[in-house]
């Protein structure tokens, strides 16, 4: 459902009761979006795709939570992908889930989407147990296929993990940061500019995975509680003004431009 849709067209979605793809080129104009694709797992049984595939124009993003996904990526690799690591594949690159382990929760994103085709390349016949994928997996991958990183790292949290200029990975498609705070002196070393601005080009989406997040939207506090997504559309200020604590949860832009952010007055609310 949608939890709060504002008059500046902005949305808060409620995903904790949801599942498969939520938000994307969709009959269900409240969870439209033209650009970014997002679905979700919740604590559900490893399985393997019927398939092998790739996608024509997305990047595929796996965000694993609790759990763990196995999944092969090109002709000679397969990746271990534990909680709290991030999988991005690139366009044209033939993957699929081929197995996992405990009660797996997940985020699912591509972008950009709505041109995008899934072409399927043979059916996944790939059969592999925990004992013999010591053998295969491995925990890097040529940034040709994409990159996997592990958010329970300090250096990819708080920081533009995907993005230009100064991500750590570098993607035209989609800025993503991981934040991860304990609690209030925690996220007051962290050095991102939290000023008021807004996007001339962008869309911008704060998900609240554990704790809340409260924002200045235009001249409105919102709050964004666990397991919600809170879009906000170009050329409209904002800013984070409080997180409850600990917090977890994603900052992403789409789609993504060199010069795009213009920051305003910082005034208080």
């Amino acid at each position: 459902m949608v939890l709060k849709r504002m008059s500046d067209n902005s949305f808060i979605y409620d995903l904790k009761d949801k599942k498969g793809w939520i938000i994307g080129c969709f009959k269900e104009k409240n969870y439209y979006d033209s650009y970014l694709q997002l679905g979700k797992t919740s604590f559900v049984e490893p399985w393997s795709d019927p398939a092998v595939h790739y996608h024509t124009h997305a990047q595929e993003l796996y965000i694993v939570l609790n759990g763990e996904m196995w999944i092969s990526v090109g002709k000679d690799t397969i990746l271990r992908v534990k909680e709290k690591g991030l999988l991005l594949v690139q366009p044209n690159v033939p993957h699929s889930v081929i197995g996992g382990k405990g009660k797996i929760q997940h985020i699912g994103i591509k972008v950009p989407h709505k041109e995008d085709k899934k072409i399927n390349v043979r059916k996944n016949e790939c059969t592999i147990n925990e004992k013999s994928l010591q053998n295969y997996s491995q925990n890097s991958i040529n940034s040709s296929k994409g990159y996997l990183a592990d958010l329970n790292d300090q250096e990819n949290q708080n920081c533009w993990l995907l993005g230009l200029g100064t991500a750590k990975y570098e993607t035209k498609e989609l800025c993503l940061a991981y934040m991860s705070y304990a609690n209030e002196n925690e996220m007051n070393k962290n050095e991102h500019d939290n000023s008021l601005h807004y996007h001339s080009k962008s869309s911008e989406w704060y998900l609240s995975i554990k704790g809340e997040q409260v924002l200045l939207v235009e001249e409105e506090q919102l709050t964004v509680p666990e397991g919600c997504l809170l879009k906000i559309p170009p050329m409209k200020a904002h800013k984070i003004l409080s997180f409850s604590y600990p917090f977890e949860g994603f900052t992403m832009r789409t789609p993504i431009f060199l010069d795009d952010k213009v920051n305003l007055k910082t005034c208080k609310p």
